[in-house]
């Protein structure tokens, strides 16, 4: 009997087997050691794209911070680009708009789109302004249409608290960032190409002073810019934190810091600010630092603010 059943299982195992060949398996089935199994379903290949499905046109807005202290002057770089369905860049002129007015304006709201796309720069409401802080949505649309938006990018407003904005001084490597448009220095600029120096200054064991200073590579960027801040009028010694009501350094009252940020002129510096972020010195040198600013400068309207970065 059991013979028997051995024979029939090997039987049913090989039903469909050519003598010659081996076990043979029909349609749906494989072979398995020596049986026949059913076919797993085939592995889904992804669909080719449908030719026929017509391309989309693409813009975007950005903006060197989305979380922004409402100070009421601090300008962010805008960046507004556009890609046809075609995939060339878009030229159309555009309008930039915010969801509500009271969060801001820009300095320019009517950009043409090119190759490099377009920029411009919002400046914030201030925290002391009702319906200031908060959401906020910025928007793109077409100067022709402009109810019908083609970008939005969210922000949102704090109340300020912070001196100015490092932003533009943190794209790596040595940068000066200085807005002195409506104030002493009335231009905007931004240098990358310079010789750089720095010096680190120290009294009774404490560090009191720091110098950053920056030759521009090229005329249009000024010449001799530096950023001198110290404590020789506070008790305390100088690291990261911020500095309030600063006076010119060098002549600061008792109870003041000092300030003192030139292209080639100087200012008398009056309720002036700053703040050091990420300040590491070696010996009479500053390997790393950024310092934010705004400058107030005695008998001018107008602030110069900005940053500078020394280190990697």
């Amino acid at each position: 009997m059991t013979r028997f059943t051995v024979l029939v299982g090997l039987v049913a195992l090989c039903a469909g087997c050519d003598s010659n060949s081996g076990p043979s398996c029909g349609s749906g089935t494989h072979l398995l050691g020596e049986a026949c199994v059913a076919d797993e379903p085939a592995t889904p290949v992804d669909a080719a794209p449908d030719a026929s499905a017509p391309a989309t046109e693409r813009f975007e807005i950005r903006i060197s911070e989305t979380l922004i202290d409402a100070n009421g002057h601090t300008k962010r770089e805008v960046f507004v680009y556009g890609v046809r369905a075609d995939g060339s860049t878009a030229t159309d002129d555009v309008v930039l708009g915010l969801d509500r007015a009271s969060a801001g304006t820009y300095l320019r709201t009517t950009l043409t789109l090119g190759t490099l796309g377009a920029r411009t720069h919002f400046i914030p409401c201030s925290d002391t302004a009702a319906d200031c802080l908060g959401t906020a949505t910025l928007t793109l649309a077409r100067a022709s249409a402009p109810q019908v938006i083609l970008a939005t990018r969210s922000i949102q407003l704090v109340q300020a608290k912070h001196i100015s904005t490092a932003a533009p001084c943190r794209t790596g490597g040595n940068i000066l960032y200085v807005d002195g448009e409506g104030a002493a220095y009335n231009a905007r600029v931004t240098i990358t190409q310079a010789s750089w120096q720095t010096e680190a200054i120290t009294m009774n064991g404490q560090l009191k002073e720091i110098v950053l200073r920056a030759t521009p590579l090229r005329f249009i960027d000024g010449r001799d810019w530096s950023l001198r801040i110290d404590t020789y009028a506070l008790s305390t010694a100088l690291g990261n934190g911020y500095y309030l009501d600063a006076e010119r350094s060098h002549f600061a009252t008792t109870g003041h810091p000092g300030l003192d940020v030139s292209g080639g002129r100087g200012c008398t510096a009056v309720g002036s600010s700053f703040e050091v972020h990420d300040l590491v010195v070696s010996g009479d040198q500053v390997t790393s630092a950024t310092v934010t600013f705004e400058q107030h400068c005695s008998g001018v309207t107008g602030v110069m603010e900005g940053c500078f970065h020394y280190g990697p």
